[in-house]
């Protein structure tokens, strides 16, 4: 048994085709191996975008300078 996919019908159609068909097969899949990279993919995003949000607060509550508007 090999992990490597060797169909012919993947590599013919456009660019499009590909991409939406490849996130249909991650988002319907029960491969365990594939569920991991999809949860640390997620995780990994989580932690960058609460990362960037505690570094503007962080510099917002070390200065005087507003960077969120209170509106």
């Amino acid at each position: 048994m090999t992990t490597i996919e060797t169909h012919a019908e993947a590599a013919q159609g456009s660019a499009v085709e590909a991409f939406v068909g490849g996130v249909t097969a991650w988002s319907v899949t029960t491969d365990h191996k594939r569920i991991g990279r999809i949860y640390l993919g997620f995780g990994l995003f989580g932690l960058l975008g609460v990362s960037v949000l505690g570094v503007l607060l962080g510099i917002e509550r070390a200065s005087d300078s507003q960077v969120f508007d209170a509106g």
